[in-house]
């Protein structure tokens, strides 16, 4: 190290111990340091934590929304489930008043270690979310902030108008929410608005309600849409839920995850899953109705009978399993 490096290492260290002295309250270290490293929680569903860079970052806000019946609470109820697997602690902050005990307990949340909370009013809701950062849970569950009355509104008749109440209640919840999240993986979940007043623009333009301020304090935003309709029977026995990330501050954006969903077990068809992954990367090709899988001399007709040859061989699927993921 020559005598130049010695000395502006020295400043760096002189002026973070002043930094540290003048300013206690608060972080200041280098990049290196172990509060700088970013900390996930898995999603457990291997597609959806490869499209957001291996899971959802600690101390951040991620926003998920979509339509309704699409999956978006289904995907926090397994992030839940990671959690509650690593002893951690969870708050679903329920103001659509939607909890389902029966429902959350088939997908795998341990219902009996969860934390309900119905708030009245949106800001009632918003600072439950404060209290519970300031104890340093893991994961709060906010569904959904479309739900989120102001108490101004509630208050009001049905003919006062309340233009902007909301937007302008979350932007001063996201203001003092963000300096105080240090460790918790905040999920708030969001529907879907027709943009009113684009006269020159074209398409149908759909907008989050609860105006511009969460597009940028959120460090990940997934849409979330409701796919293909999973049939046995010609019965309906599940969707697949369509993710693509249109903001991830911590990997490339504009990933896109299917994840088929089971409504009799509450689970995902990981089969199916990778398979459909294992097309979309040519690792297995389809010709028609044919898949035709390196290694095997015979094509597949239907992808029914490709899940049900990964389901006989399970060393085989892991070894696709493994080649899908590394992709």
């Amino acid at each position: 190290m020559s005598k130049k490096d010695k000395e502006e290492k020295t400043n760096i260290q002189e002026l973070l111990d002043k930094a540290k002295e003048s300013f206690k309250n608060c972080f200041t270290g280098l990049g290196n340091s172990p509060e700088a490293k970013l900390e996930k929680i898995s999603s457990g569903i291997d597609v959806f934590d490869k499209v957001i860079g291996g899971g959802l970052i600690r101390g951040r806000l991620h926003l998920f929304s979509g339509g309704f019946g699409s999956g978006k609470t289904y995907i926090t109820q397994k992030i839940i489930e990671m959690a509650q697997k690593d002893k951690g602690i969870c708050v679903y902050i329920d103001a659509e008043k939607r909890f389902d005990p029966a429902w959350f307990q088939l997908t795998g949340v341990d219902i009996n270690n969860l934390i309900i909370s119905r708030p009245n009013y949106g800001e009632e809701a918003l600072d439950l979310v404060i209290f519970y950062l300031k104890q340093n849970v893991d994961v709060i569950v906010i569904d959904s902030l479309a739900a989120l009355v102001p108490m101004q509104e509630s208050e009001d008749s049905m003919e006062q108008q309340s233009i902007g109440l909301q937007s302008r209640m979350l932007n001063k919840a996201f203001r003092k929410i963000t300096p105080l999240n240090n460790k918790t993986v905040l999920i708030a979940i969001n529907q879907q608005r027709q943009e009113i007043g684009t006269v020159f623009n074209r398409g149908i333009q759909k907008r989050m309600p609860g105006g511009e301020g969460q597009y940028y304090y959120a460090s990940l935003i997934v849409d979330i849409r409701r796919g293909e309709w999973i049939k046995q029977d010609n019965n309906r026995v599940g969707h697949e839920i369509n993710c693509v990330v249109t903001k991830c501050n911590f990997h490339p954006p504009f990933g896109n995850a299917i994840i088929p969903l089971r409504y009799d077990t509450g689970q995902i068809d990981n089969i199916s899953m990778i398979v459909n992954l294992a097309l979309d990367y040519s690792i297995i090709n389809k010709k028609g109705a044919w898949y035709y899988i390196e290694g095997e001399e015979q094509p597949k007709q239907g992808f029914e009978e490709v899940s049900q040859f990964y389901k006989d061989n399970p060393e085989k699927f892991q070894v696709l399993k493994d080649k899908v993921l590394i992709l």
